[in-house]
């Protein structure tokens, strides 16, 4: 988890040893969650056993599991976005990572670091986070050095591709790939080859590809490579098909409007939206063909009976494109909830879609959500995080994003999640950061 080490203070020399643990590092602490619901207690003990850890340090007993590198524990912080807590452990020589669970606090060690040479963390101590938690630094308190270490990115997976096709003679066009674990200079490649890529947030990237692409029918490969350190290719690729001239492309469903619904309750007209939808694509409900209204390339709809709506359970939807050439989209899962569960958000739109980065100056932003479904108790997300939420009616929300969210150029994603029974996460909205200086269209009416 913790990667490529740098010592980045020169040792100035060892405190004595009658001096090694000073007063005021002694003593039980506490960190809070940067969502304020839980605290982490310390419990800093100078009298621990010899061991059979790999610095002589014998496991002690955390909330029921086994945790090394916590004796003499002195610092603990908690992750910018709440996933990860570090503790230095003085008399360890340690530094120790837990995944920390956002629904419990409960917290799972995933690594000990010690001072095995290679790490300078003889008497560790205090502990800082960069403010976007990519990098952690120790001081050494008998070294008189502070540690650098540096988070490795994750490997990333891809979920889906919007459009996924496109015809031969097609000039260059901009597909967005969902999927998780996409970092700042995340890569995508067409069969290997690098194309220009933007990053939206970990959950989406943009992908340029060039006209070049499409110059014979046939199937690319798009995967993505993350940088180091770690990183490194995803753990799947997807097909982009471009098909002949004249032949119908295969259609891609980006979201379902509404996302779900209670079982029991009355028919509705359901909006697909998405790519390549010709006039006469068939939708699929589980599988059964439905009527439909063709609106647009990006939009289909379908009327939903009260009769589709009698029992619970979740609900495939795909699209297929008749021949020649054609196909099927990719599913998306309607739920029907059992009654007395809550149904899924949707996300129509956002207002205040945009913010122009400032740094250390930004200012909290209070974002407006606008869909349906919204029930007291919902949560307002960004990149995954829980952010303070007021809720407004069941098609109105407000969400405040934090001075750090809105820092740094580049966006992030805004969903929405509905507690159980039932319940689940809506479809995402993209908030756009953008670099200081940069000057917005005017609209003049």
């Amino acid at each position: 988890y913790l990667w490529n080490t740098l010592v980045t203070a020169t040792e100035t020399g060892a405190a004595p040893e009658e001096s090694r643990f000073p007063e005021e590092g002694v003593g039980d602490k506490t960190a809070p969650s940067t969502d304020g619901t839980h605290e982490t207690p310390l419990n800093s003990n100078g009298d621990a056993p010899n061991g059979d850890t790999p610095n002589g340090d014998t496991p002690v007993e955390i909330e029921g599991i086994e945790a090394e590198g916590l004796n003499g524990a002195t610092s603990v912080k908690v992750s910018p976005d709440g996933r990860y807590v570090y503790v230095s452990g003085f008399f360890s020589d340690a530094l120790s990572v837990f995944t920390r669970d956002l629904s419990t606090g409960a917290l799972t060690q995933i690594q000990a670091l010690y001072d095995d040479g290679s790490l300078t963390l003889d008497g560790a101590r205090e502990i800082g986070l960069s403010p976007d938690g990519t990098s952690v630094y120790v001081t050494s308190y008998t070294d008189g050095a502070v540690q650098l270490l540096t988070i490795a990115n994750p490997i990333p997976t891809l979920a889906t591709m919007l459009p996924a096709s496109a015809q031969t003679g097609s000039g260059g066009i901009i597909v967005t790939l969902q999927g998780e674990n996409f970092v700042v200079g995340s890569v995508a490649r067409v069969d290997g080859n690098e194309r220009p890529t933007s990053f939206i947030h970990p959950g989406e990237l943009q992908v340029t590809l060039y006209a070049s692409d499409f110059a014979s029918n046939g199937t690319l490969n798009v995967d993505v490579t993350n940088p180091g350190p770690g990183g490194g290719l995803s753990v799947n690729a997807l097909p982009f098909t471009v098909t002949s001239a004249g032949q119908n492309p295969i259609p891609s469903i980006a979201s379902v409007t509404p996302g779900g619904t209670e079982a029991g309750g009355d028919g509705f007209t359901m909006s697909i939206l998405g790519f390549n939808f010709v006039n006469g694509s068939d939708v699929l409900w589980n599988g059964v063909s439905r009527s439909k209204t063709y609106v647009n390339s990006q939009q289909l709809q379908i009327t939903v009976t009260a009769e589709d709506l009698l029992t619970p359970g979740p609900v495939v939807i795909t699209v297929v494109n008749a021949g020649p050439g054609g196909g099927t989209s990719n599913a998306i899962t309607f739920d029907v909830a059992t009654p007395g569960q809550n149904p899924v958000p949707t996300i129509h739109l956002i207002r205040e879609w945009y913010v122009i980065a400032q740094g250390t100056t930004s200012r909290q932003n209070e974002v407006h959500i606008f869909g349906e479904n919204f029930i007291p108790g919902v949560q307002a997300q960004w990149n995954g995080q829980n952010r303070p939420t007021k809720f407004i009616s069941e098609t109105e929300l407000v969400i405040t994003l934090n001075a750090y969210d809105g820092a740094f150029a580049g966006a992030g994603a805004i969903t929405v999640v509905n507690p159980g029974p039932g319940g689940g996460v809506s479809n995402a909205a993209t908030f756009i950061i953008y670099p200081y200086g940069t000057y917005m269209p005017i609209l003049i009416k």
